[in-house]
């Protein structure tokens, strides 16, 4: 598989891995496992806003899979403002690297949309269905990765600091953990 990050700070792959390694504070000793891993990712230089941009996406990430004679597998994970949701799966679909549905056999693309999705039920809903003319349902996942973080820091906590808990709070003598968060919005 290829990790291809695309933003406009850094001019290359090389730059873009290297900004990773400190960001990640890749020690000395670890310096030959990062380097092996780094060469699953790449970086393009583009902006989200301009047409152009995704074309030279799109040929950037056919060029990809046909060197690395990869399925046409997508994944497309989107750290940005929620506003841009909607236009970027526009233009991804625009230009053929995300197409509505799943189709047995054919390779799968989807979609992770990070951050706050919406401020209340009707942007949300309006999200979704700008999200839905170009995606199915089952191409969509939505992630906060700030609801219950300070909750299970919390459970940390609790186990580290209570002597009955912490010897069996382990693989040993838990099979899984759920956590569902009951939310009215």
């Amino acid at each position: 598989g290829v990790i291809l990050a695309v933003g406009r700070r850094v001019d290359s792959t090389d730059a873009f891995r290297a900004l990773l390694a400190e960001r990640v504070g890749v020690a000395k000793k670890d310096l030959s496992t990062w380097n092996e891993f780094a060469k699953s990712i790449e970086f393009h230089r583009g902006d989200i806003q301009t047409r152009e941009d995704f074309e030279s996406l799109r040929d950037h990430v056919v060029q990809l899979e046909k060197d690395r004679g990869l399925p046409g597998h997508r994944l497309f994970y989107y750290a940005v403002s929620p506003a841009l949701f909607g236009s970027i799966t526009e233009q991804l679909s625009g230009v053929g690297l995300i197409k509505r549905g799943i189709e047995p056999g054919t390779p799968w693309q989807r979609m992770i949309v990070e951050k706050p999705f919406g401020h209340d039920a009707e942007s949300a809903a309006a999200l979704d269905e700008q999200l839905h003319h170009f995606a199915s349902e089952r191409q969509i996942y939505r992630i906060d990765h700030y609801l219950g973080k300070e909750t299970v820091q919390n459970l940390l906590a609790f186990r580290f600091a209570n002597g009955l808990f912490e010897p069996v709070w382990s693989n040993n003598f838990i099979e899984h953990v759920q956590i569902t968060v009951a939310e009215g919005v």
